[in-house]
């Protein structure tokens, strides 16, 4: 079995932004499209404390209706076809039910199957802390794939835990930030997948046709 997988939740497989700026937007004094989110800390944007920023997100429950993004499903059934585990790691620890309310909704959208983990971060850590922990589970030293949408996250993972792509998901509120390794579209993280895949095998697999299968491309 390869090293686990590690995958970033909201605004990287789901979807959040888009019900998140209806949410923020309501009574705000200054109303923003999510592709003006110029910063990761959108508290601070709408001129909300933190705790009042999670608590419209609690309160609104839109995590519980968020849709997948264009490709997660395709990501998910060639991690499956690698047999290489997946593990969401998301810092949802602001919410109560964060992690049940995370494995229904995988459910609903029939990817439960998919996911070994689910690993919420603790309020007020950083996501890199908890990379030891996803390591620890599987008993390996390494983790295959890192993808995320933050910056630092994706940073930090990559200067002090040894996982063999980190990735960063371009979002309008990383995209001043030069960090080559990054990919735009979820179809090209699958390709950066198997590639990494390849890499740590040392040997070619079966799945080099597994991108024009899914998405009708060919893999570069």
């Amino acid at each position: 079995m390869p090293p686990p997988v590690i995958l970033d939740l909201d605004d990287t497989l789901a979807n959040l932004c888009t019900p998140l700026a209806e949410v923020l937007n309501k009574n705000a004094t200054t109303r923003y499209h999510p592709k003006d989110w110029k910063e990761f800390n959108l508290a601070k944007l709408y001129s909300l404390s933190d705790e009042a920023f999670f608590e419209r997100i609690v309160q609104s429950k839109i995590l519980e209706t968020l849709e997948l993004e264009e490709g997660a499903q395709d990501l998910l059934a060639v991690c499956s076809r690698l047999r290489a585990p997946v593990v969401i790691l998301t810092s949802r620890g602001y919410h109560p039910r964060a992690e049940a309310l995370t494995w229904k909704w995988a459910a609903q959208k029939g990817i439960a199957n998919s996911i070994s983990e689910v690993v919420i971060v603790p309020k007020g850590q950083k996501k890199s802390a908890c990379v030891p922990q996803v390591l620890e589970m599987f008993g390996v030293d390494y983790a295959l794939f890192f993808l995320d949408d933050h910056i630092d996250n994706v940073k930090e993972v990559n200067e002090h835990y040894n996982v063999y792509c980190p990735l960063l998901m371009r979002r309008p509120w990383n995209a001043n930030h030069r960090y080559p390794n990054n990919v735009t579209h979820l179809w090209q993280a699958t390709t950066r997948l198997i590639a990494a895949y390849e890499g740590i095998t040392q040997r070619p697999t079966d799945h080099k046709n597994i991108v024009d299968a899914y998405f009708g491309r060919r893999s570069t």
